[in-house]
């Protein structure tokens, strides 16, 4: 796997877990292994790795990363398909994802 790629799937363990407020350059170079650097390097700026990193949940159906995104009302989310949303806002009130 190349730094990118760890790069992208720590953000995306940051986003699942504790959403995106917690996606930090500093906290995703740190999982990744790799250093703050690398991860502007990669990524750029913060608003739009966090941007690529919602899609990416979007694309994936990773559900907790959508949920987040939802309350966040970050436009990937809101704009996800219909029944990511449902399974998205039922992980919320504690329903099966």
């Amino acid at each position: 796997m190349n730094a990118q790629e760890k790069i992208i799937l720590a953000g995306l363990s940051l986003l699942e877990r504790d959403g995106p407020g917690a996606v930090t350059r500093d906290l995703v170079a740190d999982i990744a292994g790799v250093s703050p650097a690398l991860v502007s390097h990669h990524m750029g700026g913060m608003p739009a790795f966090r941007d690529l990193l919602m899609q990416t949940a979007v694309d994936r159906e990773l559900v907790k990363a959508v949920a987040w995104g939802l309350v966040a009302q970050h436009p990937c989310a809101t704009q996800a398909p219909r029944e990511l949303k449902r399974k998205a806002i039922a992980s919320l009130e504690g329903g099966a994802s």
